[in-house]
């Protein structure tokens, strides 16, 4: 690949991310669905049984399902993207959220790592 189709692709897909953390801010599933290839797969590391969240979804059902119990789960105050680098097909964004936990009341504020797969347009 040549450095400048390389440069395009990595501009474009961290347009397309950017594009996405907005449809999420403004609560904007269709928008989000939309960006995602037919086999997505989404999801957090762990074990399901330690947070409903936890484990990965397949499919822009599974994503559904995914947002579904993430917001079951805590009330995100804000999420905020800070950082995007691209590299190849990936895009690694660095962020910060704080969010509410939903049956405990408690508050937290953390640090995160998205890493973002793009595959013929869209997210993968």
């Amino acid at each position: 690949m040549s450095h400048t189709n390389e440069s395009t692709n990595t501009s474009a897909n961290i347009e397309l991310c950017r594009n996405a953390y907005a449809a999420f801010g403004r609560q904007d599933m269709p928008a989000i669905l939309d960006m995602m290839t037919s086999d997505v797969t989404i999801g957090i590391v762990g074990r399901r049984e330690d947070a409903p969240f936890f484990g990965m979804q397949s499919g822009k059902a599974g994503v559904g399902e995914f947002f579904r119990l993430l917001g079951e789960a805590h009330e995100i105050h804000m999420l905020e993207p800070l950082r995007m680098v691209a590299a190849e097909d990936k895009v690694f964004v660095w962020g910060h959220y704080r969010w509410t936990m939903r049956r405990s009341g408690v508050d937290k504020h953390s640090e995160w790592l998205h890493v973002l797969t793009v595959r013929d347009g869209k997210l993968a």
